[in-house]
């Protein structure tokens, strides 16, 4: 959740329903000491609707134990003016704790962040950074009901929250993480809670891999 300008309004967090689902006993999937293996990532070449730029492996620079660069750049590739970079994972997840490393962009109109995605049915959890704004969190789900291979790609959609960070996330490098269960979601910050939603607050919570 987000800090609000009207203290006098705010009612505190709100406690997520208990269930036995929200035990938080998650085991480590990825080694992070050898870096990104890419036999579990990969740098994507397909955008997204709506990009400026096309993604491309090659702007992906690994760098072992260090992780990785993603750089944007201006170039004529014909559909597009710009090319930009992105890893995805190649296997699917269904809750846990989900959490990157890395210093944002501050150009205006690119995006830095993580999220978790799935289509048919669309659901999405994000966490993202813009670069006219590297003091703010951007956070939000969409969720789509269905079972697997539904084809619902529209519907109910968390409005964004942006949460104030105090610190410009372009000049160095911070920890966000996602935590993911069947009764709420929570976003951190150098392991610092800054919000959360709970089922059903605005969206449904996603429920498949």
């Amino acid at each position: 959740m987000g800090r609000r300008a009207n203290h006098r309004a705010w009612s505190g967090i709100r406690v997520a329903p208990q269930c036995p689902e929200c035990a938080e006993d998650w085991g480590d999937v990825d080694d992070d000491s050898e870096g990104l293996d890419p036999l579990r990532w990969s740098a994507r070449s397909e955008p997204f609707a709506g990009n400026l730029a096309l993604f491309r492996p090659l702007n992906v620079e690994y760098h072992g134990v260090e992780g990785a660069t993603i750089h944007v750049r201006r170039e004529d590739l014909g559909v597009r003016q710009y090319s930009a970079g992105a890893l995805s994972s190649h296997a699917d997840y269904l809750f846990g704790r989900f959490e990157s490393i890395f210093q944002a962009s501050n150009v205006p109109g690119v995006i830095t962040g993580f999220f978790l995605h799935r289509n048919s049915p669309h659901q999405e959890m994000d966490i993202e950074i813009a670069g006219n704004m590297p003091h703010r969190l951007l956070v939000n789900v969409f969720y789509n009901p269905g079972n697997q291979g539904a084809k619902f790609d529209y519907g109910y959609r968390g409005s964004p929250s942006y949460i104030e960070l105090g610190f410009d996330a372009s000049k160095g490098l911070h920890r966000y993480a996602l935590e993911w269960t069947p009764c709420e979601i929570r976003w951190l910050v150098d392991d610092l809670l800054v919000h959360r939603r709970v089922l059903w607050d605005p969206t449904p919570i996603p429920h498949l891999p």
